[in-house]
């Protein structure tokens, strides 16, 4: 589920690049009207270049407003914005799911932000119930917790836990519907290793309301 959320990142990076370069072909005259051909090809380079200006900014337009309504009371796909809150360890944290809080197949995709507006972020995906016995290729459950108050990158489950000690970073059980996914997880903080690796156990909670 979070190849949709790089998606949404993609399709506004494609749409910033948008719009081509202006025509510099005006600028090969004669030296004897070099002045005047000059000047002629800076107007016509300047009005390119603003013709490009405005052709991003509305492809921009189009691809943000396909993705959600430009509200931001909701998330980038329209979706009402859902509440979130993991404990690790000792530090408990709370969310509001204001990036994208999405369920489709009974799989839940969930990403945001603090909710006192710290340098916290989320996000964390579930696949549906049975997913392990349902014959599709299911991700199993992840969750990712970047908060730069205390340096730290806190990891359970995913393709990234799958480089650790077995048990250490693994999201160990949890129940989801689609719109609320609970259960408990063992944490690592990436940016330690070896012997100092650090790891903490927790729980968590995610609920995506109905649109």
């Amino acid at each position: 589920m979070r190849r949709f959320y790089a998606f949404v990142f993609a399709i506004s990076l494609l749409a910033a690049a948008c719009g081509g370069s202006g025509d510099d072909s005006a600028g090969a005259t004669t030296s004897a009207s070099a002045n005047t051909t000059t000047t002629a090809a800076m107007e016509d380079k300047t009005g390119s270049e603003d013709s490009d200006a405005a052709a991003t900014e509305t492809t921009t337009t189009i691809a943000v407003n396909a993705l959600g309504d430009g509200d931001e009371n909701t998330t980038f796909y329209g979706n009402p914005p859902g509440t979130g809150t993991v404990e690790v360890g000792d530090t408990k944290y709370e969310f509001d799911l204001n990036i994208l809080c999405l369920s489709m197949a009974g799989a839940m995709g969930v990403a945001g932000q603090s909710a006192d507006g710290s340098s916290v972020s989320v996000d964390a995906d579930f696949p549906p119930e049975g997913w392990e016995t349902d014959g599709e290729d299911w991700d199993p459950p992840s969750i990712a917790i970047d908060d730069d108050e205390m340096d730290a990158r806190w990891v359970a489950g995913g393709d990234v836990g799958s480089m650790y000690p077995e048990g250490s970073s693994v999201v160990s059980s949890f129940s989801s519907d689609g719109r609320l996914a609970v259960g408990e997880a063992s944490f690592v903080n990436v940016y330690t290793s070896g012997d100092n690796l650090e790891v903490q156990t927790g729980q968590f909670e995610f609920n995506c309301p109905e649109a």
